[in-house]
């Protein structure tokens, strides 16, 4: 509270007057004097207001925690005391490897450097011993090229004719008979290669790449970790390189090409430069993603040259599971089943992951089937449109409708409360969060807004972004809740948005500009990380945090009412 303001509500510069307004331009709580003398000219909020906020934002949070108990509140307690000394431990046995690490490393270069200093000395005693001996051997071939020379002319002088002939003849045979094949050593390009150290930084480096937290980039010189695979590199000496940096060098044995994969892994435990794995081609998306657990995920490849599927990818990669259908949305459910909306169609399909067959489980025609979240209680919520377009009218039909588990009709969520006002302009996504659902609207083709309304149809707030920048316009492609009740949105145009769990903004877990590729989808696992489907086939992993940490520096961000 602003330091004008005692305990009795009093202005504290201004004895005997009661505050009355709050300062928007200094964030502080003044009284009408103070408001005529050092604020004239501010915007101010009346104090009975923002006590009202209060009192509502209150009323939502106890509303959001009423079914907890003490008892439940000391189990989240202990439960955060375990994780953290977990935390601690994990933190201290990674400390530990790596300082083990670098004393295996430490060794290594030790061992090389031994090495190669014995090897440069018994390679100069070999060396000076092959020019002595092709020294000595030029000098004789000089000399016998000397005395043949001699000869040959005393031949030439000769008045014979054939023995001229033969005497040249001779005299080239022997020529090429006295000089011998003498090799001088080129120093200049020798290697020598230790394949006993190199496979152990191999393997050490290979070790590094498997932590999911301690693998960052595994870096070559010149050339992107991206294109790199630790497996593919040999250790190797040089006794003299062109660039004569270092006598230690790497070489790559494939080409730049060979070594591109389709599916690589950058795995980093900075939130800023995420682990990142690409499941397809640059022309195909991942338009949703569902966390199954910490390890893997159901991913929606769609594109336009390509037929579309639904694949079960690991964490690193690897293709687990994968349906060849056209699908929009999808989620799993408590049987385990996957629930899939049909791509630019009708139909809810039911796939049994243990027999591997599908059957339909409902069909909505004439109307389009979007987003699909499996709730609690087991009932689907599904988005619903008459029309793939982006105008409502009296006729327009724009729902979340829900569903039983044998695919009934239940109920529908169209009008705010108990008005005609429709609430949804092109519902895309929808997530269940406690008594509310979020929704995806969009808007047009670039721009959308979040609709967080209750199961009631009673509207919680709605948030449009906070970029007024027109280059960055709020494009959300997929929402998902957090355990703590915070709200995760993929925005296309720039990145992922935090709310904190009263709507308001906490801060950008990740941008477009900070190495993010364009999110499409976003889902969190069980280990609180983010899993963002992007374009051009790329997913990326990273941790996320609760946005406990940040409400206090959030008030200048207001969502829309």
């Amino acid at each position: 509270m602003a330091s004008c303001v005692s305990d009795t509500m009093e202005c504290t510069k201004h004895p005997g007057e009661l505050i009355q307004r709050l300062c928007a331009n200094c964030n502080v709580y003044v009284c009408l004097e103070c408001v005529s003398l050092t604020h004239a000219g501010h915007v101010f909020k009346k104090f009975g207001d923002i006590m009202e906020e209060k009192k509502k934002e209150l009323e939502h949070i106890v509303k959001l925690t009423k079914e907890e108990t003490l008892e439940d509140l000391e189990k989240k307690v202990d439960r955060a005391k375990k994780q953290k000394e977990l935390f601690c431990e994990e933190i201290q046995n990674k400390v530990y490897l790596v300082l083990k690490r670098a004393e295996v490393l430490n060794a290594a270069v030790d061992a090389i450097k031994d090495k190669y200093l014995q090897e440069l000395l018994k390679t100069k005693t070999e060396h000076l011993k092959e020019f002595d001996d092709a020294e000595e051997k030029l000098r004789g071939t000089v000399g016998a090229v000397k005395c043949l020379v001699e000869s040959y002319e005393l031949v030439l002088r000769s008045d014979n004719q054939s023995s001229v002939i033969e005497g040249s003849r001779f005299a080239e045979h022997e020529i090429e008979k006295c000089i011998p094949n003498v090799s001088i050593p080129n120093y200049r390009h020798q290697n020598w290669t230790f394949p006993e150290i190199g496979e152990e930084i191999t393997k050490l480096f290979v070790q590094v790449v498997d932590e999911e937290y301690l693998g960052s980039d595994f870096v070559d010189e010149g050339i992107s970790s991206e294109d790199s695979d630790p497996m593919e590199l040999e250790f190797a000496c040089s006794t003299l390189t062109r660039n004569r940096r270092s006598p230690i060098r790497m070489k790559r044995n494939r080409s730049r090409d060979q070594n591109r994969k389709k599916c690589r892994i950058m795995l980093s435990a900075d939130i800023r430069t995420p682990a990142r794995m690409k499941v397809e081609s640059d022309d195909q998306n991942v338009s949703s993603i569902f966390a199954v657990s910490s390890h893997e995920a159901w991913m929606n490849i769609t594109g336009d040259s390509h037929s579309s599927e639904v694949q079960r990818v690991q964490k690193h990669g690897n293709i687990c599971d994968r349906i060849t259908r056209e699908a929009e949305d999808f989620c799993t459910g408590q049987s385990d089943n996957l629930y899939v909306t049909e791509r630019h169609g009708s139909r809810i399909f039911e796939y049994n992951l243990k027999n591997k067959t599908f059957n339909t489980m409902a069909n909505f025609s004439p109307y389009i089937v979007k987003g699909v979240k499996v709730m609690a209680s087991g009932d689907l919520a599904v988005c619903t449109l008459d029309k793939s377009n982006f105008t409502v009218s009296k006729q327009s039909k724009r729902t979340i409708r829900i569903l039983n588990s044998a695919g009934n009709f239940i109920s529908d969520i169209e009008f705010a409360g108990n008005t005609n006002k429709k609430l949804f302009v092109h519902p895309h996504r929808v997530e269940e969060r406690v008594d509310d659902f979020c929704v995806v609207d969009r808007l047009s083709e670039n721009e959308g807004r979040l609709i967080v309304v209750s199961k009631s149809s009673k509207v919680r707030f709605t948030y449009s972004g906070i970029e007024k920048n027109p280059r960055h316009r709020f494009d959300p492609r997929d929402v998902v809740v957090a355990d703590d009740s915070s709200i995760y949105i993929a925005d296309r145009n720039y990145g992922i948005h935090q709310l904190t769990p009263l709507g308001l903004f906490a801060r950008y877990l990740i941008t477009y500009e900070s190495s993010l590729y364009r999110p499409l989808s976003v889902t969190i696992d069980d280990e609180q990380t983010a899993w963002v489907g992007c374009e051009k086939g790329i997913v990326q992993r990273l941790k996320i945090q609760c946005c406990d940490d940040f409400i206090e520096g959030t008030g200048s961000y207001m969502s829309e009412a």
